[in-house]
C-alpha cells in the first residue's frame, strides 16, 4: 500500500495492490499501465493448475482485501459477488473482472481527511457522522435485505460495511 502525507491532507492509496491484482488476473490495460504486458488469466491458471472456482475465489479474496482496507466504493459489489464462491458461473466471473477493471480505471481513488476551515464546513469538523441504507427484501430466495453504512470524519470515510442483514425484515 502506498501512503503519502502532507501538512493539509492525509491521503491513502492502494495503487500497487490494484496493479498486482490486474496483472494476476490478466487484465492490464496498455494505456493505463504505460505499455506493460500482462499474462492472461486463463494461461496463468492453467500453469498453476487452478480450477475456475479457485481463480474466482482468488479474485474475490483480492477484491475483499481492497474493499475492507480502503475501497469503500466496491463494498456492495464484493458483497454480492461473494455469494457465488461455491459455484461461480460465467456471469459472476465476468462481473468480478468488471470490478477489477473499475479499480484499474479508478486506481487513483483517495480518501482525504482534513480539518482546515476553508476545506470543510464548521459543523462537520472533528465530528463523526454517518449514513445508512437498506433494500427491502432484495434477496429473492431468502427475502433478506441488503444493508450498509458509512461513517465519516473530517471529510473522509473511516468505516463502512455492506452485506446481507442477518434477519428477515
Amino acid at each position: 500500500m502506498y501512503v503519502s502525507r502532507n501538512a493539509t491532507f492525509r491521503v491513502y492509496l492502494l495503487r500497487s495492490k490494484v496493479r498486482s491484482m490486474s496483472a494476476e488476473f490478466g487484465m492490464c490495460l496498455s494505456h493505463l499501465d504505460n505499455g506493460l504486458s500482462c499474462v492472461g488469466s486463463a494461461r496463468a491458471s492453467a500453469q498453476h493448475g487452478l480450477s475456475v472456482q479457485d481463480v474466482y475465489r482468488s479474485m474475490i479474496g483480492s477484491l475483499a482485501f481492497a474493499s475492507v482496507t480502503i475501497r469503500w466504493d466496491i463494498a456492495h459489489s464484493v458483497s454480492v459477488l461473494s455469494r457465488y464462491l461455491m459455484k461461480p458461473n460465467r456471469k459472476v466471473i465476468a462481473e468480478a473482472r468488471r470490478v477489477i477493471q473499475y479499480l484499474m480505471t479508478m486506481r487513483d481513488f483517495k480518501i482525504r481527511w482534513t480539518s482546515e476551515e476553508d476545506k470543510l464546513p464548521a459543523d462537520l469538523r472533528n465530528k463523526l457522522w454517518g449514513a445508512a441504507d437498506a433494500s427491502y427484501a432484495s434477496d429473492v430466495i431468502t427475502r433478506r435485505s441488503h444493508g450498509g453504512y458509512m461513517l465519516f470524519l473530517n471529510g473522509g470515510c473511516v468505516s463502512w460495511k455492506s452485506g446481507l442483514q442477518k434477519m428477515v425484515t
